[in-house]
């Protein structure tokens, strides 16, 4: 696969990647006193690292993290073809938690495709992995189906970044189509970082007909969001020789977060924690204009379902004093009141506006 500009993914300091041999020591009672060669037993393909938060580019990584989103969007009679276009050169994508992160195909009347759609074949699978080239200077290392692990949102007034794990089958170091001189014609683009001075937290009591408003603004300076897909990523089996079978999730995905407030001004928390009141939270960032559309740049993250799990208040000093919020996030079935409308039931929507048309799943 070809690396195009707009994927390539704006890497901070930090990054490590790799292809570990795995090997089986000497065992052997030959007389000797030195250890024969080990034999090969195992590659393990990782890498992992951080990367700017930023409005376009991020598309294919966002999709394999969470596995979904629909063909069209409220069904095949008369939905909204995704992404969804709301002026030409501004499309909206909506990423979904799926059960499965491994590939398949779309079944029938999943997604909202109808007769007579381009682009679907019998068999049509959806593509839950990714290439990823690394530019080294000297050299390209070429990752094949990598699958998101983890994957971590940190906003603080420092800055906005995404930690991912990775796991994948191979890595190549000779590819013929992603090479040095393929990646050095290759820019980041023109779509803008995000912001913490363009990113609005709220917390509110979980409704399906009361959306959050602004009485639910709540003030962070460091925030924290994990999706941990819980993935098998070290087994093998006869068929697949020194490579790993299929990861797959090894139990339930989990979604946790943190948010820091600087000042600690009410009791509201403290009572939520120990009634454990169920809330809902979204997570905004709204950047400037996407070309002359008259549109912004956004980047939105729903989470239907919260319950906090501690809500601290330390006294390390005599200055004001902070609390820290921790939370678990919990499957809601239904679509809470101003959150986009789900296909599948999950503990987590992400929504990205920009100028990218295509589809990461097709």
């Amino acid at each position: 696969t070809a690396i195009a500009v707009d994927t390539v993914l704006p890497m901070l300091p930090g990054w490590t990647h790799d292809a570990v041999p795995r090997y089986e020591p000497d065992q052997g009672f030959d007389g000797k006193s030195s250890h024969q060669l080990p034999d090969l037993i195992g590659w393990d393909i990782a890498a992992s690292g951080p990367l700017r938060l930023k409005y376009e580019g991020l598309e294919m990584l966002i999709l394999s993290a969470l596995g979904y989103m629909p063909k069209r969007k409220g069904g095949s009679t008369g939905g909204v073809t995704m992404p969804e276009e709301i002026v030409s050169g501004a499309n909206k994508h909506l990423y979904e938690i799926h059960n499965r992160l491994d590939d398949e195909a779309w079944l029938s009347g999943e997604g909202g495709w109808k007769s007579g759609d381009s682009g679907f074949l019998s068999g049509q699978q959806k593509i839950r992995r990714a290439t990823y080239a690394i530019h080294e200077a000297v050299g390209v290392s070429e990752y094949r189906s990598l699958r998101v692990n983890r994957l971590t949102l940190r906003a603080s007034v420092t800055g906005v970044q995404l930690d991912v794990e990775l796991v994948g089958y191979d890595r190549d170091t000779g590819s013929g189509t992603n090479t040095l001189a393929v990646l050095n014609a290759l820019s980041l683009g023109t779509p803008p970082n995000a912001l913490f001075s363009e990113m609005v937290v709220r917390l509110g009591l979980a409704s399906g007909s009361t959306a959050l408003a602004a009485g639910d603004l709540i003030k962070v300076d460091e925030l924290e969001l994990t999706l941990d897909n819980n993935l098998v990523i070290e087994q093998r089996d006869s068929t697949t020789g020194v490579r790993i079978v299929v990861p797959v999730r090894a139990g339930k995905l989990s979604v946790s977060g943190r948010f820091r407030l600087p000042r600690f001004e009410a009791l509201t928390h403290r009572t939520r924690l120990g009634s454990q009141t169920e809330l809902m939270a979204d997570v905004k960032f709204t950047g400037g204009q996407i070309a002359a559309t008259g549109q912004n740049y956004q980047f939105n993250i729903y989470v239907p379902s919260v319950i906090l799990t501690t809500a601290p208040v330390p006294i390390p000093d005599a200055g004001p004093l902070a609390q820290t919020l921790e939370w678990t996030a919990h499957t809601e079935p239904s679509t809470r009141a101003g959150f986009p409308t789900n296909e599948k039931a999950g503990p987590l929507l992400i929504e990205i506006q920009n100028g990218d048309a295509t589809h990461p799943l097709l």
